[in-house]
């Protein structure tokens, strides 16, 4: 049978299509198992951001990734699947950004997630931990990939920190800006407060900083506070609104407070006050520290105060304290007084050192406390007053006399402590002064009056005195000063004094001014001076503190006066010797007696009325004397409390000097006199001046001027230098002079 070809090849169709249908299926069926075997293995090396998809046994791998080497390793393990002929790479780089920003927003049943977040792994993890920590919220994601993360263990190890606190919120946000964190909200209660308080202060993860946070304690309704005072502490318990006004509370306590009271905290933090209520808070706590005990507490916008205060003058001040509260606040307050205890023995001090007055004891309260103060300031006013007072009855009578006596008498010392014990005043001290040494008993016990008992201790301290050089030589025409000399002050005295009792002779000075002025050392010469005048001739020295005079005197008188000038006129710490002889002067040659001229006999003079060597010679000395009293009384001041007879302390280096200048005036007597202004009655300024006269003649006699040769006149108002028609000229109408009486 002859074969034909068409017939053959129309058989081989149907073998060919169905060879067709067979390699379609078997394609399908194998793309898919090499797909799924690839996906496998790109989920087992943790690459779930990869797609893959196969052609054949050609696969392609496509999405996001972070970082390239990932894409290579990712496109190796897809390689690596058996069956698999070729891959490629079609996968893209996620966004950098150049600020890493992340953020969790918590509000009412939702947690939304906002920000870049680096991988889809990173994702997942974050889910995870939100989904832990917020069982019962609903998650909106809103994360995206992007590049340009920190490290990622620090980069998660922040934002598992951030959830956890966010846990433990109300409401709240947490935000990672790169490491930096910032958290917001209300806490959950006040237990969770602390946490998240502890834990943003003492344990960030590492890396982590903490840039912001504001976290709310749980609100309080009502707000409830309270304080308790009592003698030994202060206790707060309640809420207070924010930490500000916490510190400020305890450090406006700890402040107002004795420093024997302990301040104890048992506030915790809360929100729901009304307004202004920490300036409410603090009117209260200043008004409750005036208190000796009391309770203050608020309610809302209602408070109350209950307390004892130790005196009158404290319960008003802690009423003032008080009306520093401001609507919608308003106060109940019930505050009594109890009277300052009683102390035994009353002991009230006051030490004066280098400028430094301390009060400390009692005073019997608070006006007699400000009153002190006030004079010491007004009595010392260059000194720094320090005052550690107590309130406490129990105090004698006149205390506050006794007090300001004893305070006047550090004055006048410039230190020194004076201490009243019940009514006995003891003053100790120890001046430069030997006047005032010997006047301030007298002065004590005249300002304390029969109110205390006054014992002064006041010793005689002297400064050190120059060791120096000095002589004085006297030849009827001629004196000489020659020497060294304490200071320009000491010259120019001696140059007066000698200008003034050697009015005829001619002065030489030789005389050189070294070391530190000496009111002793000045004195000693200037008494070297007065005694050299009563020679005829001679010679005075001071070497160290020794004073020598020798010469020739007109008779016993002089040489007896200046005996007793080196026994008893010479300061504290100086001697004296004398090489004084009594030399008479030859008898005056035989004169004739001669008829008066007839113009004197006209004129009714006659040679009997010519005075006598002696009697100028008194007057003279009477003239210089009173023109060194004026000269003193020029440059000086005395001065009294107002129309009161007391010495004021600046009076005393005036009255010291007259004082010295009266010594040099052995033969004359002096009037103390004292005059006063036109205002007041007549009676009272005639009392007054005599008795500011004899104030001054007191002293003048307590610096050795004999009382012999003092006499002291009141005039009143009835001199006047000038008319009182101003403040000025009444000034000047109020004095005391020093007035020689040659008769």
């Amino acid at each position: 049978m002859k074969c034909n070809p068409w017939r053959w090849l129309w058989g081989l169709v149907p073998v060919i299509v169905l060879a067709w249908a067979c390699v379609q299926v078997e394609h399908v069926r194998i793309e898919q198992d090499l797909g799924t075997r690839a996906r496998q293995a790109l989920a087992a090396a943790g690459f779930d951001w990869a797609e893959v998809s196969l052609s054949g046994r050609d696969a392609a791998l496509s999405g996001r990734v972070a970082d390239r080497s990932d894409a290579d390793r990712a496109a190796k393990a897809v390689g690596d699947t058996w069956g698999v002929r070729m891959t490629a790479d079609l996968s893209t780089l996620i966004d950098v950004v150049e600020r890493y920003e992340w953020m969790a927003l918590r509000r009412e049943n939702r947690i939304r997630l906002t920000g870049s977040v680096p991988s889809q792994g990173a994702r997942r993890d974050i889910i995870g931990i939100v989904t832990a920590s917020f069982p019962n919220l609903e998650i909106d994601d809103r994360l995206k990939l992007a590049r340009g993360a920190p490290p990622i263990d620090t980069w998660m190890g922040g934002v598992g920190f951030g959830l956890k606190q966010l846990a433990q919120l109300k409401i709240g946000q947490v935000h990672l800006d790169g490491t930096a964190m910032t958290i917001l909200g209300e806490a959950l209660d006040l237990q969770t407060y602390r946490n998240v308080k502890t834990a943003l202060s003492s344990a960030l993860p590492p890396g982590v900083s903490l840039k912001g946070e504001r976290i709310t304690a749980p609100v309080v309704k009502p707000f409830h506070w309270s304080a308790r005072l009592s003698r030994d502490q202060l206790v707060f318990s309640g809420f207070v609104p924010g930490d500000k006004t916490h510190e400020e509370l305890l450090s406006v306590a700890r402040r107002l407070t004795a420093p024997a009271v302990k301040v104890v905290d048992e506030l915790d933090p809360a929100e729901g006050a009304p307004g202004d209520w920490a300036g409410a808070a603090l009117a209260v706590v200043r008004a409750l520290a005036t208190l000796e005990e009391g309770t203050a507490e608020a309610r809302d916008a209602h408070w109350t105060l209950t307390g004892v205060a130790e005196t009158d003058a404290k319960a008003e001040q802690a009423r003032k304290e008080l009306q520093a509260l401001t609507v919608p606040h308003r106060i109940t307050a019930h505050i009594s007084t109890r009277g300052p205890p009683p102390v035994s023995p009353y002991v009230t001090t006051a030490t004066l050192d280098a400028g430094k007055l301390v009060l400390s004891g009692y005073a019997p309260d608070a006006g007699d406390h400000e009153a002190i103060v006030d004079f010491a300031k007004r009595r010392l006013p260059g000194a720094q007053v320090e005052t550690a007072l107590a309130i406490a009855s129990g105090q004698a009578a006149g205390w506050r006399k006794c007090v300001e006596a004893g305070l006047d008498a550090l004055a006048r010392l410039g230190s020194g402590r004076t201490t009243l014990t019940d009514r006995r005043l003891d003053i100790a001290a120890r001046t430069q002064s030997s006047a005032l040494a010997k006047s301030l008993p007298d002065t004590v016990r005249a300002a304390a009056g029969p109110d205390c008992d006054s014992d002064v201790n006041v010793a005689f301290d002297p400064p050190p005195e120059p060791k120096l050089r000095w002589s004085a030589t006297y030849n009827q025409d001629t004196l000489e000063l020659a020497g060294e000399v304490a200071g320009e002050a000491a010259k120019t005295e001696l140059l007066r004094v000698a200008g003034a009792q050697f009015s005829r002779a001619r002065v030489v000075d030789h005389m050189v001014q070294v070391g530190e002025p000496s009111e002793a050392w000045t004195a000693t010469a200037r008494e070297a001076l007065t005694m050299l005048a009563r020679l005829k001739r001679g010679k005075a020295e001071v070497v160290e503190q020794q004073l020598s005079i020798s010469g020739d005197a007109r008779d016993d008188s002089v040489l007896q006066a200046i005996r007793d000038a080196l026994a008893r006129g010479l300061p504290h710490g100086y001697g004296g010797r004398h090489a004084v002889v009594v030399r008479a002067d030859p008898a005056p040659a035989p004169v004739e007696t001669q008829r008066e001229p007839r113009s004197q006999r006209d004129s009714g003079q006659s040679t009997a009325s010519i005075e006598s060597p002696e009697v100028v010679q008194r007057k003279a000395e009477a003239n210089a004397c009173q023109e060194a009293l004026q000269s003193v009384a020029k440059t000086g001041i005395i001065e009294f409390d107002r129309a009161d007879a007391e010495l004021d302390s600046a009076s005393y280096p005036t009255l010291e000097r007259l004082a010295a200048v009266a010594g040099q005036c052995p033969n004359v007597r002096f009037e103390v006199a004292g005059h006063a202004d036109g205002d007041g009655r007549e009676e009272n300024n005639q009392r007054l001046s005599e008795r500011r006269a004899k104030a001054v003649l007191d002293y003048l006699a307590r610096s050795g001027v004999p009382v012999a040769r003092m006499s002291a006149v009141g005039y009143g108002m009835t001199r006047p230098l000038v008319p009182n028609t101003t403040i000025e000229n009444k000034a000047k109408n109020r004095r005391i002079e020093l007035v020689v009486k040659t008769d």
